[in-house]
């Protein structure tokens, strides 16, 4: 994007902040003519903007009461964007960024904190954090469950660190995804259908159900809820000749319960199940091929088993509130990939391995070439799994308390095992050949974190409008990192290897200061200093030295100040902050001098200083109006450099901008609702995304090195709808964009720009009931 498309681009979305606020004037309020006959028509007549409750900070309060950066979309918001999964709503959050690889292989981002390793935001499904298993590059942030959003309360984005109450992990920030709890006073239904069709790709279709059912009046309620999704494919496989490849199947069902024994204590459970399977991989590889076309040797098929439980009891005591949560993740993935590429490339020095000698013959050179032929086109296999088990207790104070403090302990412990195979693939269907025994190569790897914290926040109010607040969090953690080759690879240099194992632990604090000032009633003005962390590790990667088996632990403070404000009797809200973040001992992905590996090391620092801003009004009565926009300046502040590590042409170097991360994005929404009859609403929205450019690597003169383009994204809803019925036609990516969300190039290894993309215009017609 030119200079001059950024300006018009920034000044495109303050102007749509400007025209959210200017529209939400009361000179330009009008009301709607036709009287209500219902809740729903009297919701027409609300000029107001919608308050939001959040639990962000363990405690219910008003989103516009919460002293730090946060966005909440309710479960009415997501349902009429269409959206089902992480990936339809990201975007209209300031600062969030999910780099997608796949399915269920997405990196989540806040402000600009990104790298390799564990997970640097955290991601909760109400109060159970997950995380992905940490694979063969030990790169658990690089793959994230994304569980299906339908009868979902809200989502809550917390921006900047959340060390002191969510912990390791929570970096850049923490998403909460709240799902809507079983009810003990009376029964509810929904029921949803949903038809979708993919310029030049297949069809898809979304059928989801929810009851509720109170089966103790009062008492003891439970809630199910159900989907099945058939996602419709649009990359062509040029190569193998097939079309369509990315379709996915997915499924899953979600089963609450609440029970209330007394007035004083009420008990929640939760058991979600959730699958995927793809025929093939939802990448592209431009090399000579189009658009969602690729040049792929062999199928990439994928799947995943997902399970989640979690107990939780709230006791309301006379002094403080209780919580005791206890959560158990299971994750089984097996996720396939094209190698060929990889297997085609250093035959010289993989002749040397193969025949072990310091010099190969012509002789010998041509057996290697040939044994080496054999072997393609090749997949790399990856079947691993999960298990994670975490456990919290804390302690609140009740309102009303003079001070508003929090306490508490967590305990999780992590396990992931991880089979790194290489495997021939059939080279006329593209079909991969799992045949035991005839392994290219075969290592595993397997992971184990331990960790203990204890944590607690306290606010004081020293006078009417002033409100301090400190916070410190204790960690102590372990984890161990063991694995073994079982079959040498020699194309990648990968030898036989005997198990081993490496631990490393720590301690340390983090810890977080915060002022709230309410100017005015509607007014606040806050200042926030935070820290994050997030545990190190150890490699377990073939020919790198003991030197560079350990890393350790990074960490993070951000200077943050901003204000909350409602404005024009509530009519309009804006909320704007400012921030830097210096991170420090930055954990990063490197490759090792042999093979085809990578893995983590600490290197240098960076800093990112961003702009959030939010507005949202109610113009006039049925019209709600939405914008953001952030601005983020992410770049290396050291050379990433350490005693093991020499710097080459492709070596990060202080100003680089950090990869992934783009400078600026924004968005603006646009939903109006008006009565048609006594009894039907008509209703119509319009989204609009941009997401800016961003570098693919550090360094420019890194020969893969590329600017992942900017792309804009329009969505539009039409439809009419009923306190229980609604029926509606939709349009995703009306204009048509390329959007890429993603680019891998190694073409040391003969990879040439894997590409991911939203879908192109995809047009659907969506049909809802509620009962």
């Amino acid at each position: 994007m030119t200079h001059t498309a950024k300006s018009d681009f920034r000044m495109g979305l303050l102007a749509a902040t400007a025209l959210v606020a200017a529209t939400a004037s009361p000179t330009l309020a009008q009301s709607i003519q036709n009287a209500p006959a219902s809740a729903r028509q009297e919701a027409l007549e609300t000029s107001t903007v919608d308050e939001i409750v959040v639990t962000a900070l363990r405690r219910d309060q008003s989103l516009q009461d919460v002293p730090i950066s946060i966005t909440a979309i309710t479960g009415e918001t997501l349902a009429d964007q269409g959206a089902s999964n992480m990936n339809d709503y990201f975007r209209q959050v300031p600062g969030l960024s999910v780099e997608v690889g796949g399915p269920a292989r997405q990196r989540i981002s806040l402000r600009g904190v990104q790298s390799n390793g564990e997970a640097t935001t955290g991601l909760y499904y109400d109060e159970t954090p997950v995380t992905g298993p940490a694979g063969s590059a030990a790169d658990a942030g690089a793959a994230q469950p994304d569980l299906n959003l339908f009868d979902v309360s809200r989502v809550e984005v917390l921006r900047g660190p959340q060390g002191t109450l969510y912990g390791s992990g929570s970096m850049g920030g923490t998403v909460r995804i709240i799902f809507n709890k079983a009810r003990t006073d009376q029964y509810e239904g929904a029921v949803e259908a949903q038809a979708t069709t993919v310029k030049d790709g297949g069809e898809g279709y979304i059928l989801r159900g929810m009851v509720n059912i109170p089966l103790i009046e009062d008492k003891l309620g439970v809630r199910v809820t159900g989907f099945t999704e058939q996602r419709p494919g649009y990359v062509d496989n040029v190569r193998l000749g097939n079309e369509d490849v990315n379709e996915g199947e997915l499924s899953g069902v979600r089963a609450m319960f609440t029970f209330t024994p007394t007035d004083t204590l009420t008990i929640n459970g939760t058991a979600i199940f959730q699958t995927a399977d793809y025929d093939d991989a939802t990448t592209t590889w431009f090399k000579s091929a189009g658009d969602y076309q690729t040049e792929a040797f062999t199928k990439s098929p994928y799947s995943n088993d997902f399970a989640l439980y979690n107990l939780t009891a709230r006791w309301s005591l006379p002094f403080a509130d209780l919580v005791a949560t206890t959560s158990r993740t299971e994750w089984d993935s097996v996720y396939t990939s094209d190698y060929t590429s990889t297997l085609s490339v250093n035959r010289n020095g993989s002749c040397l391995a193969y025949f072990a000698v310091g010099s190969c013959t012509p002789d010998q050179q041509t057996q290697y070439n040939a044994y080496k032929d054999s072997r393609l086109p090749g997949v790399w296999h990856q079947p691993s799994t999960m298990e994670s088990e975490n456990h919290e207790i804390r302690l609140s104070s009740i309102e009303g308390s003079l001070f508003d403090w929090t306490v508490g302990a967590y305990n999780e412990r992590r396990y992931d095992y991880f089979d790194s195979q290489v495997y021939r693939a059939d080279p006329v269907t593209g079909n991969p050949l799992i045949i035991p025994g005839d392994e290219t190569g075969w290592r595993t790897i397997e992971t184990e974190v331990k960790q203990t914290a204890f944590f607690g926040e306290v606010s004081y109010t020293v006078f009417d409008r002033l409100t301090l607040t400190g916070g410190a969090r204790y960690y102590d953690y372990t984890k161990s990192v063991g694995g073994e080759v079982l079959v040498a690879n020699h194309v990648t240099l990968s030898a036989l290897q005997p198990y081993q194992q490496v631990s490393v632990d720590a301690t340390g604090w983090v810890t977080k200061l915060n002022a709230a000032f309410d100017v005015t009633p509607d007014i606040m003005v806050y200042a926030t200093r935070s820290e994050g962390f997030r545990p190190g590790g150890a490699n377990n990667v073939p020919g790198i030295p003991d030197t560079l088996l350990p890393y350790d632990a990074d960490s993070l403070t951000n200077y943050e100040t901003g204000v909350k404000g409602n404005f024009l009797d509530r009519r309009l809200t804006v909320n704007a902050s400012i921030y830097q973040i210096d991170w420090d001992d930055m954990q990063i992905n490197a490759q090792a001098s042999a093979g085809a590996w990578n893995f983590i090391t600490n290197a240098g620092a960076s800093r990112m200083r961003g702009l959030e801003l939010e507005a949202a009004a109610r113009p006039m009565p049925g019209l709600d109006l939405t914008a953001n926009f952030a601005y983020i300046d992410a770049e290396l502040t050291e050379d990433q450099v350490n005693s093991s590590i020499i710097l080459t042409a492709n070596a990060g170097r202080k100003g680089d901008r950090i990869v992934g991360i783009p400078e600026e994005s924004g968005a603006f929404s646009a939903a109006y609702r008006w009565s048609l009859t006594q009894a039907f609403d008509g209703m119509a929205r319009v989204d609009y995304t941009y997401t800016g450019s961003a570098p693919t690597q550090l360094r420019t003169t890194n020969a893969n090195y590329q600017m992942r383009p900017s792309y804009s994204l329009v969505n539009a809803r039409v439809g009419i709808e009923s306190d229980a019925f609604g029926l509606y036609l939709f349009v995703n990516n009306l204009l048509d964009d390329v959007a890429v969300t993603s680019i891998t190039t190694n073409t040391g290894q003969g990879i040439y720009n894997r590409i991911t993309t939203a879908a192109p215009r995809t047009i659907g017609v969506n049909l809802t009931k509620s009962f």
